[in-house]
């Protein structure tokens, strides 16, 4: 009896010295990446008169795809230290977190992260909680003309049948705007069905289908920015809706 109990007391160090051998197996190399846009994965600054749309993910060493069920502390802070956002813990299910935030006055601005797994997060993809600061950079900006933004579908769009939305920006003259950073927003009774907060649109027009799930009244929203430095007009923020009946 006492040599089975030394046996079992061995094998349950040795069990968890390996679990720890694992843990730190599965937790080296995980890293957060930040980006933001416009610009930063681009290598160039935001601009302060447009959004900026923060993006982090967590990624898993093994396979390089995102850690799911990671929670995220964000704070973003301005050269005098000032808190210009600050929130958390956001739950993300695949490990992606975006925010749209801003306009931010031009300046370098540090972003504060902090990533951590969750009760839902598998027991072999769990990691030490990670915390990293990023820079950002934002330039200034002024607009130098105007856009035209236009959405068209057919007129009664039936529930179930995939719809195509064609998508334009034009500016003054009825030329295509090119390089612009895109919101598609599709809501019903005040909810949103449909969401894309980041569609970089080269050449429009830009053409999506979407499905609308049940008969009713939808909106579909369209905003647009200019890429910064990479937008052939320069235009303020411009948004437009369009209310559509789904048979």
């Amino acid at each position: 009896m006492k040599r089975m109990k030394t046996t079992l007391l061995i094998m349950t160090i040795i069990g968890l010295l390996t679990a720890g051998v694992v843990s730190q197996a599965a937790a080296a190399g995980t890293d957060v990446l930040f980006t933001y846009q416009p610009g930063g994965n681009m290598g160039m600054p935001a601009a302060d008169a447009l959004p900026i749309r923060l993006g982090l993910l967590t990624l898993d060493p093994a396979d390089e795809g995102p850690k799911p069920h990671v929670d995220y502390a964000l704070r973003v802070t301005d050269s005098d230290g000032q808190a210009v956002f600050a929130g958390g813990p956001f739950h993300e299910h695949e490990g992606r977190f975006e925010a749209v935030i801003g306009p931010l006055p031009a300046g370098t601005y540090t972003v504060e992260v902090k990533a951590e797994p969750t009760m839902d997060t598998p027991e072999e993809l769990h990691f030490p909680a990670i915390e990293k600061s990023f820079s950002m950079d934002v330039m200034e900006f002024e607009a130098a003309g105007s856009a035209n933004l236009d959405i068209s579908l057919p007129d009664a769009p039936e529930a179930g049948v995939g719809t195509e939305l064609v998508f334009s920006i034009e500016d003054e003259g009825g030329s295509p705007i090119i390089h612009t950073d895109n919101m598609v927003i599709i809501t019903r009774d005040d909810t949103v069905v449909y969401q894309a907060t980041n569609t970089h649109i080269h050449t429009p027009p830009f053409a999506m289908t979407y499905t609308f799930p049940e008969p009713g009244h939808y909106h579909v929203y369209f905003t647009s920015t200019p890429t910064p430095m990479r937008a052939s007009v320069d235009f303020p923020v411009t948004s437009l809706r369009v209310d559509v009946d789904v048979q």
